[in-house]
């Protein structure tokens, strides 16, 4: 880890709210390191796979025991599972609904528009899909590092790019044929793009986001927060001294102080909106919605009902329908049955007891990114607390048992910039190299996992 990131690094300087026209030039001579390790951790995942599908048993429970064949399936075979088959369909024939049943219009359009558009090239929708998703995660890769360099020390900039794609579920980042990688690389492209004051061109990134995953709403609502803030119209001073000082000292009595000793008002600590400072190319912003309109006035048209995407996810086989049942977790507490019943008959079914503990896993790590919100406001910033908040809350809300929302926390990317902030301090150093090994060996074994047919997430 010495040569990710070291102490030495930091520096009490703040950074730069807008970078100059040479910090740009240094941001981006300092992409090698994102896109090496990107590179780096791809190959190794590569031969994972590779090795996992060809030499290892897969799971008995996998619907599809038959190897698909397709370009190179015997290097990459083993990335296309589950909704890899439904992204495949549409990107060959298209949408189909069936009121009641399963149907593919679950899936937002704009990956499967990329493999169709790349297969074009490629000549085979599989191949086009492990590409595809490989080089969003690229980009993503570099757009983190650049948004991460904006707002931290070298240091903790590099590291932001290790702990978010080590991540135990990152591995949707490298060759899956699923829409998280594309989605990502818009989204962060977005947020980088509105932090150096393009507001048009950051929604219509956000357009694509917004057109590729159901939280696109969640990005859209933080982005116009994140301008909003950017460009100083909402300005909350209580949460800004916080970023500055910390919450213990900025929570003291006397932290209301100004600097000629007068107290200011709660109310103007609070909130303070100056809607002067808007301007016309601000309204960019709201073109992040363009892509869930563009989807919903395509499913309007095409099958009569707009939202049918949201009525599709309480189907029997997905059984997601938005209501008490999914918002308190009953799949989930049904599977934690399971593990009182394995303690009393051990011949119980292991891969129901493997995918409760799995569930459970992506339950603590979702608490977790809500609990490190406040760690978000005082390193980052209070406006990418919303965008944090929106990303993990939106999944939370709309899974009945947690399965999921291990790789939907990848958009919450603020939460790795925050930590890989806290960590390149002084001192924890053990604690930053244990954890990196950590999640990187997690990693392998999830992919390796998920190549034999195991769903994880």
């Amino acid at each position: 880890m010495s040569d990710i990131v070291r102490d030495d690094d930091r520096s009490d300087d703040p950074p730069e709210d807008d970078p100059t026209p040479g910090r740009l030039g240094r941001l981006r001579a300092t992409d090698g390191f994102p896109a090496a390790f990107f590179i780096g951790a791809a190959i190794v995942l590569f031969l994972v796979v590779w090795f996992s599908n060809t030499y290892m048993t897969r799971n008995p429970s996998y619907p599809i025991q038959t190897p698909l064949s397709f370009a190179g399936d015997g290097l990459l075979e083993g990335w296309v599972r589950y909704d890899g088959g439904w992204y495949r369909y549409i990107a060959d024939i298209g949408y189909f609904y069936e009121p009641g049943r399963q149907s593919s219009i679950a899936f937002f359009p704009a990956y499967p528009l990329g493999m169709r558009g790349l297969a074009l090239v490629l000549r085979d929708s599989l191949l086009a899909g492990v590409m595809l998703t490989f080089v969003c995660g690229l980009a993503t890769a570099v757009l983190v590092h650049r948004w991460a360099a904006m707002k931290l020390s070298p240091g903790a900039a590099r590291l932001t790019v290790v702990l978010m794609f080590l991540f135990p579920y990152a591995w949707y980042l490298y060759g899956a044929v699923y829409a998280d990688a594309l989605f990502l690389a818009f989204t962060v492209a977005a947020f980088v793009l509105v932090e150096r004051d393009r507001p048009v061109l950051a929604g219509l990134a956000a357009g694509v986001a917004t057109a590729a995953r159901p939280i696109g709403a969640g990005v859209l609502v933080g982005l116009v927060v994140v301008g909003l803030e950017h460009r100083g119209v909402i300005v909350i001073p209580i949460l800004d001294r916080v970023k500055a000082v910390g919450w213990r000292r900025a929570m003291r009595r006397d932290g209301d102080d100004d600097g000629d000793g007068e107290r200011r008002s709660l109310a103007s600590q609070l909130l303070s909106i100056r809607l002067r400072r808007l301007r016309p190319g601000d309204a960019g912003l709201l073109l992040s919605i363009s892509g869930l309109v563009a989807w919903c006035g395509y499913l309007w048209a095409t099958f009569g009902d707009p939202l049918a995407f949201v009525k599709v996810e309480g189907v029997p086989g997905w059984d997601q329908a938005q209501g008490p049942s999914t918002w308190f977790k009953t799949g989930w507490i049904e599977h934690l049955e399971q593990l009182r019943v394995l303690v009393r008959h051990p011949d119980t079914d292991w891969y129901n007891f493997t995918y409760t503990l799995g569930i459970t896993a992506q339950g603590l790590l979702c608490i977790g990114c809500f609990l490190l919100i406040p760690l978000v406001i005082r390193r980052i910033g209070w406006s990418y607390a919303v965008l944090t908040l929106m990303v993990v809350a939106m999944p939370a809300i709309g899974t009945k048992d947690w399965q999921g929302t291990g790789r939907y926390l990848l958009a919450a990317f603020p939460v790795f910039a925050a930590v890989a902030d806290w960590l390149t301090e002084s001192g924890r150093v053990r604690l930053r190299n244990a954890l990196v090994v950590a999640t990187g060996v997690s990693l392998v074994f999830l992919t390796s996992a998920y190549a034999r047919g195991y769903y994880l997430a």
